[in-house]
């Protein structure tokens, strides 16, 4: 952890932090564990890049490059800028890495043509999934190349790349096939050297989780039992494809490796089977799905059990797309009394208030926003505590119930009934 940032103390119910020098020297950081590199460290808070719009006017934040104008790639620069002159380390979580769609050879959107004809020869790379290279797989191409949207954000930002840290979802989730060709592909997307953080992303495969993972692999005899309907074995599968994955680290294309969705069993199964344990554990997080649920609850002592960073994606909740229906909730977050009040008091946003009550837990997270203010404002939570009561009342919020269901707004190309039971945040929760 950043010295010159802040030191936790777990003597009480709450990782209530002590402040040892001026934050705004730098974004607090914490220590990672298992990565490549001896003394990484992992930014507190970060930018989230996946918007839920899929095209501009819409409601929702429309992220996706290039149908949505250039909006990741401003918003990235702007981050990056913004974080770097605070004196801290720029960190990119980016999603779901779309970049199949390769329309006219790329004249169209999707990936710039030079990029798609880099990899037309890899079929195991199924970043570039479609009628035109792969005749086998029979989803629509995407109409999206996010990843080189923030590539070209990382590069107008100007900011040389120790400044900026930047994380990738491969395994399960897109783009499909062993994680050598993903992780070379990613990379070759964003136009970076490397990957500070690799995350395997969903926990399994099959019915509901849009047919995420079904690939041979770089396993002996190439089957790393990832295929439903042939020889799959959930368990044998995460274990290969985060092996695999380690391999990447060990090469130098990821720094560290991390897991994105999986339960403390899930990991703990694999590391009992003598894999190193993850760096970076990433599920969602907010108010309305706090340490009050099992799941999280059980992830949270485990990492901490074992030195393993705890990253709660969707602070805020996702304002622009979930509506809270439960019982004693307001429609987002942001409007539940409890949070106004605490704001009042503080003086401080809603946002912020949400923000300080995650990372002063000593969990780490990141904010999606367009809005350059927004940006400053999330990373101006360092300069003050919220009181135990005030942790208590937060963490003693209604909550909702839902791991699973649909990552994608209703009517969005992308998404649909097949992508039903992802472990993931949802509409409603």
């Amino acid at each position: 952890m950043s010295k010159a940032a802040f030191a936790f103390l777990f003597s009480t119910a709450w990782a209530q932090d002590i402040f040892q020098a001026d934050v705004a020297a730098g974004i607090p950081t914490l220590d990672m564990k298992n990565a490549a590199e001896p003394n990484m460290k992992f930014p507190m808070i970060g930018l989230g890049t996946e918007g839920h719009g899929w095209q501009t006017g819409q409601t929702m934040e429309c992220w996706h490059w290039p149908q949505c104008g250039n909006t990741i790639v401003d918003s990235v620069a702007a981050y990056i800028k913004v974080a770097v002159a605070k004196g801290g380390v720029a960190r990119i979580d980016t999603g779901y890495p779309y970049g199949d769609n390769a329309k006219g050879g790329g004249t169209e959107g999707g990936c710039p043509k030079d990029i798609i004809d880099a990899y037309t020869s890899n079929m195991t790379a199924r970043f570039l999934r479609g009628s035109r290279l792969n005749a086998t797989v029979d989803q629509p191409l995407h109409a999206s190349c996010d990843t080189h949207g923030i590539g070209l954000g990382i590069k107008k930002s100007g900011v040389s790349r120790d400044k900026i840290f930047v994380s990738a979802k491969v395994g399960y989730a897109g783009p499909m096939g062993g994680t050598k060709g993903q992780v070379a592909s990613i990379l070759h997307h964003m136009g970076v050297e490397y990957l500070d953080l690799c995350m395997v992303h969903f926990p399994e495969i099959g019915p509901g989780t849009g047919s995420h993972g079904q690939y041979a692999g770089q396993c002996p005899g190439h089957n790393c039992h990832c295929v439903p309907g042939k020889d799959y074995n959930a368990e044998t599968c995460r274990y290969n494809t985060y092996k695999n994955m380690m391999g990447e680290m060990e090469k130098g294309s990821c720094k560290s490796v991390g897991v994105y969705g999986w339960t403390a069993d899930q990991i703990d199964a694999m590391v009992k089977k003598g894999l190193k344990a993850p760096s970076v554990v990433q599920y969602k997080f907010h108010a309305h799905q706090s340490t009050a649920n099992q799941i999280q609850k059980d992830l949270l002592a485990y990492t901490k059990q074992h030195g393993i960073i705890f990253n709660g994606i969707a602070p805020l909740g996702a304002p622009d797309w979930v509506t809270f229906t439960d019982a004693g909730m307001k429609p987002t977050i942001l409007e539940e009394p409890i949070v106004q009040a605490i704001a009042t008091n503080a003086g401080k946003s809603a946002a912020q208030v949400l923000l300080r009550w995650v990372v002063q837990q000593g969990i780490a997270t990141q904010a999606r926003t367009v809005n350059t203010d927004h940006m400053n404002e999330n990373l101006g939570i360092f300069d003050f505590q919220l009181s135990s009561s005030d942790m208590d009342q937060l963490s003693g919020m209604p909550q909702c119930n839902v791991q699973r269901g649909n990552p994608y707004a209703e009517g969005d190309p992308n998404g649909g009934e097949k992508h039903g039971n992802v472990v993931c945040l949802t509409s409603h929760c």
